[in-house]
């Protein structure tokens, strides 16, 4: 290549495959990244990347993955991932607090403390703003470096040389290095103008503010002791007739020490009891604040004035923000501003290929193309570099109009408000560390004697990777074979199933109705006025926004709603109504003082209300979480509302609060629960109890009804509304001994799992795996496309022509099994000519690969199954649609033209079909629109979540559950970690759609300890098998020093090779092998006695 490329400081040019070396840079902060792929060198998670081109560093940073990519004969290849240095820089967390600094001043504090002598700060510019006060709480340095960023809104990024850039990015301008005219060197230019998001006028409704002081009179009639307020009072004072009388607020303040007490939530005042009636006639006077809305609404008019100008009318776009954290109209007014100054004007994006060197984000490149109606300067944004031939690199140049962080730049300026609240009364924790030494020391005595043969001066040993190794691998595991649940037991842990059928709330509204079969105000017999228990089994998930918080069981009579709640901070939460004289006057809440964290386990939530000691109590799994007295006056309300489950009220409603989650069974009890009576009932139920009202359990899914056990009455059902399937739930915990090891050098966990999409494409790059059959249509391009709106902020663009697209993968189909096939799509554009109809569904192969299947039965193209979408018109004016379709078994050969949205109705495929791959068509027929494609999934259903646990103390402590990244290694587990009395918990939860447990296949967890050095007490070395097995790669580190090894090398066995000596080295194999160190060659009279080398 006539260029650099080199791994932890050795040249790797000869090794890496030029056609797969990718690099990306994006602007500022963002992350830049680099993949390759390399043969024969084995890289290593870790290790230090640099790449040069023309003299030019183009890249450096830090491995983050390596993947086996394949293994033909001798050859090997691996896949590699790289970070720039952000990744290197966030090793250490900042534990500081900062008071009237300057930005600039605190950004090289944080590098100098915690940039571990490898990062420089020669672009940190000065002048920064002054941060009062701002605290890090145990935060990597990179999060702290945007945090500043974002406070005086200027950018910050690490460059190739580990140098920190904080600076204005008004002043920073850099030029890029040519000219985009008629006559520059550029391929495939492309130019956009997207509307979409644009507004002119916006209204902010933020959060509340305190009135103006507001003074409410009434005349005493000389009886009455409470007085009702219009508002909920802040600030209050009082005076009567002008005297001045002090007043307490209720349930807070001594009542003998006040003249009045105020009830702000219930909005009234009364008399305290030694404080006489005011006199007839007399004139109370209340001054108090009340919360008011803060609205405020801005305008951009010459983006009016322009757009009208173009497209009539009077050029206004209205937009709404909604940010309840804007506590004054200056903020509020700020916020309008900064949204008018990022969308008052459309979105302009494009790109170019180019062979010219010396593009970076963030450079101003001028583009002068008037034939296609663009002549601006615009920022670049992405530039993606690869090699067109050994001495050619080509850049793919990414511009826009719009620059990233002003969202961010927008929060920090209209929230200082926000910032101060969460930023005072923080205690910081910092754990300083230091070194002691202790010496230890033997005194060997001993006695000279001349021996009767000459002895080598020379050591031996073995090298076993039982000491520096933890493995555990499984190949396609019974335990969780698909709809199979036997030989639970595995290893010193067990595969458990949770319990059959759990109903899943998607968290769009699907509820569970109480009333329609089990009889109106059933429930309101138990749940109002008396004493009652209700429990609920869940597994709970963060549900949707705008939600803070979201309903398991409840009913709605707004504003004294009843419901047991799971909120955003993860804690489980009761809010009961109280009546007084038959009608609702208040709530009562219970939050669980501990966080309970979602998706990973059942909890059993128990709600208990005593009425003979007036309190309420909240359990969860039987332990007490939190209690409460019953207001007074008032009792428990269950009369008034609808008992759902799921949901409050109407969905969409600000007060329905979706769940999303899985419930697998409700218990209602006719009598207050003891803390033992719930704990010897968690995992069991007695359905003799006598108290025991209500039972319902999801049971049948194909019936979708929940049966309910009621002593003394009819069955009572409760039913489904809306779209919802039960789930299975396996999980299994296995505990690992890895107290073999010390330092560690590695660690990897991996498994596949057929519950992942056999075929994903989020289109965020040209991967290939796509072939259009009207490839050949004139006028037709495609490519991929940065599209904010796109999950991923990009998808897949098909303009000009119909685009008929098949997968190169081809999947192995079982009839037993359920598939999906989704996608998400849209028109952009309408077509000028033909249509803008699309279809999505799968195409049949038969068992040689090649041959199709499809419903006719015959070998062609015409009769998929558009079992998702068929023949579908899209309207560009719909926007974003998502398509679903399920397919399940075979049939005779026969057209269906129907689609399958259902998976309780799957589609059926024609027999013989061996394997599938998905297929889709937009601008059909022939049509000259665009259209967008943002993600196509195609896979069995369900879900594989592996975390792990660590103890570092034999078990004693544990670290808590953490989700494992697959491929990735293990969390806590780190090059400096000592795992010399560690224990590992690893944990597998399998979660199912349907009946039958998804399957995990192939799963592997490996530790990799770092191994002892060996002093060498020659410059010869002999390594030999100490099995009969195939024969292991061994692989050996040296060094001079005993400080800095070289790369790990493969080495051959049963022949001398060198080491450094004096010196040291290091061994790994995957089997057992011996080892001798010496300094005389071996010769034919040399014999190995007893680990003795004798020379003759």
């Amino acid at each position: 290549m006539g260029d650099s490329f080199q791994i932890a400081g050795v040249e790797r040019s000869p090794n890496v495959l030029l056609d797969s070396i990718s690099i990306e840079q994006v602007l500022t902060s963002a992350v830049d990244t680099c993949s390759f792929s390399i043969r024969d060198i084995e890289p290593h998670q870790g290790d230090e990347v640099i790449i040069t081109i023309g003299g030019k560093r183009a890249f450096g940073g830090i491995i983050d993955a390596v993947k086996l990519a394949s293994r033909q004969g001798s050859t090997t290849i691996w896949d590699v991932d790289c970070q720039d240095y952000t990744f290197q820089l966030n090793r250490r967390l900042v534990i500081e607090t900062y008071e009237s600094q300057t930005v600039d001043w605190i950004v090289k504090d944080i590098i100098t403390k915690y940039g571990q002598g490898l990062f420089t700060v020669e672009h940190v510019r000065p002048f920064a703003p002054v941060v009062q006060r701002l605290v890090f709480d145990y935060l990597p340095p990179s999060e702290c470096l945007k945090k500043l960023a974002d406070y005086c809104g200027w950018e910050w990024y690490i460059d190739y040389f580990r140098d920190v850039w904080f600076f204005d990015p008004t002043e920073e301008n850099q030029v890029a290095p040519m000219v985009v005219d008629v006559g520059a060197k550029v391929r495939n230019p492309k130019f956009s103008i997207d509307a979409q998001g644009l507004r002119n006028r916006v209204f902010v409704k933020g959060g509340t503010m305190l009135s103006d002081p507001f003074v409410y009179e009434t005349v005493a009639d000389g009886q009455a002791r409470v007085w009702n307020l219009p508002h909920k009072p802040h600030n209050l004072t009082l005076t009567i007739s002008g005297a001045p009388k002090t007043v307490g607020l209720e349930n807070v303040d001594n009542e003998a020490i006040v003249d009045f007490l105020v009830n702000t939530q219930e909005k009234y005042v009364k008399a305290s009891l030694q404080t006489a009636a005011p006199a007839n006639g007399a004139t109370m006077s209340f001054t108090y604040q009340y919360e008011i809305a803060v609205i405020s609404t801005v305008d951009d008019y010459p983006s009016q004035i322009a757009i009208a100008a173009v497209q009539g009318g009077d050029g206004i776009y209205e937009h709404v923000i909604t940010d309840t954290s804007l506590t004054t109209v200056d903020a509020a007014e700020a916020a309008g501003q900064a949204d008018l100054r990022l969308h008052a004007n459309p979105k302009v994006s494009g790109s170019f290929e180019t062979g010219v060197p010396g593009w970076a984000p963030g450079q101003l490149v001028a583009i002068n193309l008037p034939s296609q109606g663009v002549a601006n300067t615009f920022t670049v944004q992405k530039v993606t570099t690869k090699p067109l031939t050994p001495d050619t690199w080509s850049y793919t140049v990414e511009y826009g109009g719009r620059l990233i962080g002003i969202p961010d730049f927008l929060k920090a300026i209209v929230s200082s408000q926000q910032s101060q609240t969460q930023l005072d009364n923080v205690v910081l924790n910092k754990l300083v560390y230091g070194n002691e030494e202790i010496l230890v020391a033997d005194q060997l005595v001993t006695t000279p004697f001349t021996l009767p043969y000459q002895v080598e001066v020379g050591i031996a040993g073995k090298c076993d990777p039982a000491d520096s190794w933890v493995q555990f691998t499984e190949t396609t595991q019974a335990d969780f074979a698909q709809g199979t649940l036997t030989n639970t037991v595995a290893g010193d842990g067990n595969l458990a199933l949770l319990d059959h059928s759990y109903v899943y709330f998607n968290g769009l509204g699907n509820y569970v109705d109480f009333e329609t079969n089990c009889g109106s105000g059933y429930l309101d017999n138990y749940l109002g006025n008396d004493r009652f228990t209700v429990e609920v089994k869940v597994i709970p998930e963060i549900g949707p926004s705008p939600y803070t918080r979201w309903t398991i069981f409840g009913r709605e009579a707004n504003p004294y709603n009843s419901a047991i709640y799971y909120t955003s901070d993860q804690r489980f939460q009761v809010e009961w109504a109280f009546d007084y004289s038959s009608a609702p006057v208040s709530t009562l809440t219970l939050t669980t003082a501990n966080t309970f964290a979602p998706s990973i386990a059942s909890y059993m939530v128990s709600f208990v209300c005593d009425t003979t000691g007036k309190m309420l109590y909240l359990y969860v799994n039987g332990v007490l979480e939190a209690s409460g007295a019953f207001p007074n006056p008032g009792y428990p309300s269950g009369t008034q509302g609808t008992w759902r489950m799921g949901l409050l009220g109407t969905y969409g409603t600000s007060t329905s609060c979706p769940f999303k989650g899985l419930v697998y069974e409700m218990r209602v009890y006719y009598t207050n629960l003891t803390q033992a009576t719930i704990q010897s009932y968690l995992n069991t139920v007695d359905t003799a109890y006598t108290y025991l009202v209500g039972l319902w359990k999801a049971a049948d899914w194909a019936t979708m009804t929940l049966p309910n056990y009621d002593p003394g009455a009819p069955t009572r059902t409760a039913i489904i509304v809306g779209p919802c399937w039960l789930r299975d739930v396996g999980i299994r915990t296995q505990t690992f001994n890895v107290s073999t090891m010390r330092s560690v050098l590695s660690s990897r966990v991996s498994w596949s799992s057929m519950t992942d999409p056999l075929v994903y494409d989020a289109f965020t790059a040209d991967t290939g795996q796509w072939v259009n059959y009207n490839a050949g249509a004139v006028g037709m391009t495609s490519y991929t496309y940065n599209e904010p709106s796109a999950t991923d902020g990009k998808c897949f663009v098909v303009d000009g022509g119909m685009g008929w697209y098949y997968s190169t993968t081809i999947v192995p189909f079982f009839a037993d099994r359920l598939y999906i096939v989704k996608a998400r799509v849209r028109q952009q554009m309408a077509p000028v000519s033909g249509g803008a109809k699309f279809s999505l569904g799968l195409e049949g192969v038969a068992a040689d690969g090649v041959t199709l299947v499809n419903q006719s039965g015959d070998n062609g193209h015409n009769t998929m199954y558009f079992y998702a979408a068929n023949d579908v018109t899209l309207d560009p004016a719909s926007g974003w649609a998502e398509y679903t379709g399920y397919f399940k078994g075979v049939k005779s050969a026969s057209i269906d033209s129907t689609t399958h949205p259902d998976f309780r109705s799957p589609g059926q495929l024609t027999t013989g079909v061996a394997y599938v791959r998905p297929v889709f068509i937009v601008n059909a027929v022939d049509g000259s629109g665009v259209a967008q494609i943002d993600y196509l999934k195609f896979g069995h259903i369900g879900r594989t979540v592996v975390e792990t646990n660590l103890s570092l103390d034999g078990g004693s402590t544990w670290a808590g559950w953490n989700p494992v990244t697959n491929g990735g290694s293990i969390p806590g587990v780190t090059g400096v970690t000592n795992l010399s009395n560690a224990r590992l918990q690893v944990r597998q939860t399998l979660y199912s759609d349907f009946e039958g447990m998804p399957q995990l296949n192939d799963f592997s967890l490996a530790i990799e300890g770092e191994p002892d050095p060996i002093a060498s007490v020659g410059s010869l070395l002999w390594i030999t098998p100490m099995t009969t097995d195939a024969v292991p790669d061994v692989q050996i580190a040296t060094s001079v020093t005993g400080t800095s090894y070289t790369e790990w090398t493969s080495v051959p066995l049963n022949t001398t090779i060198t080491v450094p000596f004096p010196g040291y080295f290091k061994l790994r194999s995957p089997a057992k092998v011996r080892y001798y160190n010496f300094k005389i060659p071996f010769a034919e009279t040399t014999a190995v006695c007893n680990e003795v080398v004798v020379a003759a």
